[in-house]
This record gives C-alpha cells, sequence and structure tokens, in this order.
C-alpha cells in the first residue's frame, strides 16, 4: 500500500467527497488526508497507471444502507473506539476518538472509456480467478489500474445524533476521482512503487527497502 498525499506537484487530480456536519458545522478531517494507491490484483505486477483524464465515482448518494454495505468497495464501514463495521454513524464515539470511514474504488478499466454516463461502467472490481485463489480483473475490464482508498478521519466524539452529511444519510458516502497526474510522474510512482512491490511513502520510498531508493526527489519531482 503507498501513501500518496498531494505534495507531489506531478498530481493534479480532483478528489472529492460530501462534507461532513453536526448540525451546521463543517467538521474539516484530522490533519493531513492522504490517499492510498495500491495493487487490488494478485498480480501486481500487471499494474499500468490511470490513463489521463480517467474519472468515475464511488458509490451512490442515493444507496440504500444496505447497498452501502454490500458495495464491493466496503472494508470497515463508519467506526469510531470500538465500534466498527457500521452504515449508520454510531450513536455515541467515546471522548478523544475520532470518526472514521474507508472505502476503496474499483481498479479494473475497460481500456476503452475515460467516463460513462453513469461514472461506472467503464471501472470494475477485481474478481476471484475461476479455480483459483487469485485476483484478477475480470474479462470486460482486462487494464489492471491502481486501486485508490480514501481513508478519512474526523474529530467527532460524544452524542452523534447530529452529526450528517452533505449528501444525506451515513450510507449515502461516496466519492469521486479524476486523474490529473503528470503522465511520467504518475508512471514511474507505480512502476517503482506497486509494480515494484514496495509500500511506498508519498516521495516513492520504502523505509524497508531503502536500497530501492525513492521514486522522486526530496521536493517530490521526477528526478
Amino acid at each position: 500500500m503507498n501513501v500518496w498525499s498531494c505534495e507531489a506537484p506531478g498530481d493534479s487530480s480532483a478528489y472529492w467527497m460530501p462534507s461532513l456536519f453536526r448540525g451546521q458545522q463543517k467538521i474539516l478531517p484530522v490533519g493531513d488526508q492522504v490517499i492510498y494507491y495500491k495493487s487490488g490484483v494478485t498480480d501486481y505486477t500487471s499494474v499500468r497507471p490511470f490513463p489521463r483524464g480517467l474519472r468515475f465515482v464511488v458509490g451512490s448518494p442515493t444507496q440504500s444502507a444496505q447497498q452501502f454495505r454490500d458495495h464491493p468497495g466496503w472494508v470497515e464501514g463508519w467506526e469510531c473506539g470500538d465500534s466498527y463495521r457500521n452504515t449508520a454513524f454510531p450513536a455515541q464515539c467515546p471522548g478523544g476518538t475520532q470518526l472514521n470511514i474507508r472505502m476503496q474504488a474499483p481498479s479494473c478499466w475497460d481500456g476503452r472509456y475515460l467516463d460513462t454516463p453513469d461514472h461506472q461502467s467503464h471501472m470494475a472490481y477485481p474478481v476471484v480467478k475461476p479455480g483459483g485463489n487469485d485476483d484478477v480483473c475480470p474479462a470486460s475490464h482486462p487494464v489492471a489500474l491502481p486501486m485508490v482508498e480514501f481513508k478519512m478521519a474526523f474529530p467527532v466524539d460524544g452524542d452523534m445524533s447530529q452529526v450528517r452529511l452533505a449528501s444525506g444519510a451515513a450510507h449515502s458516502f461516496h466519492y469521486d476521482f479524476f486523474n490529473a497526474w503528470q503522465e511520467p510522474v504518475l508512471k514511474r510512482l507505480v512502476e517503482h512503487c506497486v509494480v515494484g512491490g514496495l509500500q511506498c511513502d508519498a516521495r516513492g520510498y520504502d523505509e524497508t527497502h531503502p536500497e530501492a531508493g525513492a521514486a522522486l526527489t526530496a521536493d517530490y519531482r521526477l528526478p
């Protein structure tokens, strides 16, 4: 899993999600938020960079609570303290904790369309290979791309009865991605980190494999 924040000037991509409110007060996520880029397929060496201009939506503001729970991008739902796997916001969060959400994006592309009318049909989630245990891209969407994962943390605790999303109830959580990376920078990071099997920071550096070096310089640019 690679932690790529917006520190790299080469990333002009758009990442969007609905705002969180407590009553009429907007609650911003805690600190610098990061987006994870990783392989969604077992053969991580097959992952290719996003095509420029690719865009998609994960989830839907109109999805039901059951659709949210059954979504293939669901990881652990809403959580705080010892309360996990919630489709609704927990009624109470212990003092000093925060509200967290994780949701993964589809990482298999049809190889044809950068977008579709529903902003989703051109993308698919990996599936288990028939007769095996490997996660692979389905034949209809054969191109493996990096899997994006949103992991957000909001500083709200105590009584959660007034907490809501701008899109509505907790199960309306969804997000948009529009790729506008500088192509050489994205290519370098994907090849060095994802294809290279490394656990990189935003520079493309893996502390457990210092011998591999970093993909970008100290100021997050190509060498």
